[in-house]
C-alpha cells in the first residue's frame, strides 16, 4: 500500500468522530479526572464544531471544571444550593424556596444538570412569559421571571464555580429575561395636589392603617422599614429629629419575618420633616389613649390591665406588628376616598422621590434618605418629571457690546467669522484626535 492510501493514525487524546443518521457529529474522548480515566461524549451539527467541543472538554477535565456526577438532576441540586446557602434572611430563603418549588422544579428540575445550556433557560423563560393554559399555568411577569434567573445564575455560577459544569449557562448574553417596552408608562407619582388629598385623608382622625401610608409619602422610607420602626430608633428630641433604619418587616407567602436591612446602605439615618414630626406625635398620643382606654375596659371587668403600648411606632390594634401585606387594600381604599390615581404602596417612595427633587433636593442628598447605594439610580428609577418642569429653557445670554460684533466679522464686513489662529487650531486638532 503507498503512503498515500494508509490510513491516517489518530494522535494521542484527539478524540474520536463519526457522523450520526441524523446528520450530526457524534464525538468521544478519554480524560483522566482524579486518576481516573472516563470518557465524554456529545454531539454537535458539523465535525468541525463537534472538534471543537471535545477539546473544550478535554481543557475543562484537566482544570477540574466537569461534572462529577452527571446523573445528578438540576432539582436535587438546587435543594442541596438552597440548603447550604449562607448570607441570607429567613425571608430570603422562605422567598427561594416557593419560587424553586412552585416555578423552577416543576418546568426543569428533572433533568440533568450537566445537560442545562442556555437554549434550555431560554425555552423555560419563554414558558413562564406566556403560560401553559393545560396545565393551569398563568404568565408570569417580568419581575418574578428575573427573580428566578437570578436563583439560577447564582446556583448555576456556584456549580460552575466548583468545578461541576464546564460554565454557568445562565450567564451566556441573551439568557436574561428583558423587560418589555411598554408603549405608555403608567403614572408612578401623585402630583402635588394629588400627594395633598392623600395625605389629608390617609392622616384623618382615628385612620390608623392609614397614617402608616402618611407617614410613607412624608419620608420616602419603604413599607418593611416603617412598620418595623420601634420608639427606639426614634429622636423626636434632637437638633435635627431623625429615625434609625434598624429593622424591616417582610412577607413571604403566608409567612412574615423580621430582620436587619439588607444593605450598608439601607441601614441608615432619616431625617424627619415637621410633618413627620408631628404626625410620630399624634400617634404615639393615640396610641396612648387606646391602652388606655383598654386597661379601663379590663380593669372594669374584673380582669387584669393590659399591657404598657409595645414597641411600634405604628402597632396593630393587638399590639404586634402588622402584616406587610394588608396594606395593599388599604391604599386602595385611601385613594379612592381621597379621589386621586390608585397607585400602588412602593410609589408613595416614588412621590416622595419626586417631590422632594422638584422642591430642590440634590439627588446624591436624595439616595442618601432613601438608602441606595447610587445617586444615579435614584435619577434613573425614582424621579419622575412633572408637566410643569418640561417648560422652554432661556440660556439668558448677554447682549453683544456695541462695535464688538464688527470686530468678528470678516475682513468684508459680511458676518462672516474670522478664522481661528494656526495655534488655537492646532490645539482644537489635538483634541478632537
Amino acid at each position: 500500500m503507498t503512503a498515500e492510501g494508509k490510513k491516517k493514525r489518530r494522535g494521542h487524546g484527539e478524540g474520536t468522530y463519526r457522523m450520526l443518521p441524523s446528520g450530526r457529529w457524534e464525538w468521544r474522548i478519554s480524560v483522566k479526572i482524579g486518576g481516573v480515566s472516563r470518557t465524554l461524549s456529545g454531539t454537535e451539527d458539523t465535525e468541525k464544531q463537534a472538534r471543537a467541543a471535545a477539546q473544550r472538554a478535554r481543557v475543562n477535565a484537566e482544570a477540574g471544571k466537569v461534572a462529577v456526577n452527571r446523573s445528578v438532576t438540576l432539582g436535587v441540586y438546587l435543594g442541596d444550593w438552597l440548603r447550604g446557602r449562607d448570607g441570607i434572611s429567613a425571608g430570603t430563603r422562605k422567598k427561594y424556596a416557593d419560587l424553586l418549588r412552585l416555578h423552577i422544579i416543576p418546568g426543569l428540575g428533572f433533568l440533568k444538570l450537566a445537560a442545562v445550556n442556555a437554549k434550555t433557560l431560554r425555552d423555560f423563560y419563554g414558558q413562564l412569559r406566556e403560560g401553559d393554559p393545560t396545565k393551569k399555568q398563568e404568565p408570569l411577569g417580568y419581575s418574578t421571571r428575573r427573580q428566578v434567573h437570578n436563583i439560577l445564575h447564582a446556583a448555576l455560577g456556584q456549580a460552575a464555580a466548583d468545578g461541576i459544569i464546564p460554565g454557568n449557562p445562565a450567564a451566556v448574553p441573551g439568557v436574561r429575561p428583558v423587560q418589555a417596552a411598554r408603549e405608555v408608562e403608567r403614572v408612578r407619582a401623585f402630583t402635588p395636589l394629588e400627594a395633598a388629598r392623600f395625605l389629608q385623608v390617609a392622616d384623618a382622625e382615628g385612620e390608623r392603617t392609614g397614617q402608616v401610608l402618611a407617614f410613607l409619602l412624608l419620608t420616602g422610607m419603604r413599607r418593611g422599614e416603617v412598620l418595623g420602626l420601634r420608639w427606639g430608633s426614634v429622636d423626636l428630641g434632637g437638633k435635627v429629629p431623625a429615625l434609625r433604619v434598624e429593622v424591616q418587616r417582610t412577607v413571604s407567602g403566608a409567612d412574615v419575618f423580621e430582620g436587619p436591612p439588607k444593605t450598608r446602605h439601607a441601614r441608615r439615618a432619616v431625617p424627619l420633616s415637621r410633618e413627620a414630626v408631628a404626625l410620630l406625635e399624634r400617634v404615639r398620643e393615640r396610641t396612648a389613649e387606646e391602652h388606655a382606654a383598654l386597661n379601663k375596659t379590663t380593669l372594669a371587668q374584673g380582669r387584669k390591665a393590659a399591657h404598657a403600648p409595645g414597641a411600634y411606632v405604628f402597632p396593630s390594634l393587638t399590639g404586634g406588628g402588622y402584616d406587610p401585606s394588608n396594606f395593599t387594600r388599604v391604599m386602595q381604599r385611601v385613594c379612592a376616598a381621597a379621589g386621586v390615581p390608585v397607585l400602588a404602596v412602593h410609589d408613595l417612595r416614588h412621590t416622595f422621590a419626586s417631590l422632594s427633587a422638584l422642591r430642590g433636593v440634590r439627588v446624591e442628598v436624595l439616595s442618601r434618605i432613601l438608602g441606595h447605594s447610587d445617586p444615579g439610580f435614584t435619577l434613573r428609577q425614582y424621579r419622575h418629571l412633572y408637566p410643569e418642569e418640561l417648560s422652554p429653557v432661556s440660556l439668558d445670554l448677554p447682549e453683544v457690546p456695541d462695535g464688538e460684533q464688527d470686530a468678528e466679522e470678516g475682513p468684508g464686513g459680511s458676518g462672516e467669522l474670522l478664522p481661528a489662529p494656526a495655534q488655537a487650531r492646532r490645539k482644537r486638532k489635538g483634541l478632537e484626535a
